[in-house]
């Protein structure tokens, strides 16, 4: 079976100033060629974690969900590099973030703010 996952995200921008703005990607299908996913719940603290890989050889689409009320997490392309991407926490569950892996992506790593953090992530094949 091909197209496996189905990916949908949207935005809204209105800041009371000029006209809001908004797109909408509905049903992006996408396969998963391995059919492999590795999917976690973990507190990741304030030490970089590395992002549980699975059965996962070839990464390709990234979901995170940020569970804390108060601190963000952020996401490293490696051990020690720059913080390339950013979920904030917040008062009925966090942000979210959602994205192909790039192609020179292999051991990602997770690190919270000033205070460990619940996150609940997705990490599917390519």
């Amino acid at each position: 079976m091909a197209n496996e996952l189905t990916l949908s995200n949207s935005f809204t921008y209105d800041d009371g100033k000029v006209k809001p703005i908004g797109r909408a990607l509905e049903s992006l299908v996408v396969n998963v060629s391995t059919k492999r996913f590795s999917h976690q719940q973990h507190n990741i603290g304030v030490t970089e974690e590395a992002v549980t890989l699975g059965e996962v050889a070839t990464l390709g689409w990234f979901w995170l969900r940020n569970l804390d009320t108060t601190n963000f997490v952020e996401w490293r392309v490696s051990t020690g590099s720059t913080k390339a991407a950013r979920a904030n926490g917040g008062a009925n569950g966090g942000e979210a973030m959602m994205f192909r892996v790039g192609s020179g992506v292999t051991a990602p790593y997770l690190i919270a703010d000033t205070g460990a953090v619940d996150v609940e992530y997705f990490l599917f094949a390519s």
